[in-house]
């Protein structure tokens, strides 16, 4: 069975069940995760004895329920992205970079200036 990642329509009904009934523990397992990331960047000495995340093992046992469901599906994801000559030479050169709000107005008054928009 095809999973199109877009559809929730086509998640297996178990799979939804499962996500459903653990909401809160997904909730509290990444605010948890958050906030120790924060205190390893105010404590260096922390990344190294990273503070124990009290949901993990209940997740990572959720994460596997999950794992072995999709086992038997594909799941289809569609990715777009159209760059213009001077972007790709950008990325040749430069590589890669996170895309920000400023990254994206440089993009377009680019496009702007070249007379692509």
């Amino acid at each position: 069975m095809n999973i199109d990642i877009d559809d929730t329509d086509s998640w297996p009904d178990d799979f939804l069940q499962i996500i459903s009934d653990n909401k809160a523990l997904f909730i509290q397992y990444h605010q948890e995760e958050k906030r120790v990331d924060k205190l390893c960047r105010e404590d260096i000495a922390l990344r190294i004895n990273r503070p124990l995340n009290p949901h993990k093992e209940e997740y990572e046992a959720v994460a596997a329920q999950l794992d072995t469901i999709l086992q038997t599906h594909n799941i289809v994801g569609y990715h777009c992205t159209r760059l213009t000559a001077h972007e790709i030479q950008n990325i040749r050169s430069s590589g890669l970079k996170i895309l920000t709000p400023d990254l994206i107005e440089l993009r377009l008054q680019t496009a702007l200036n070249q007379g692509i928009l």
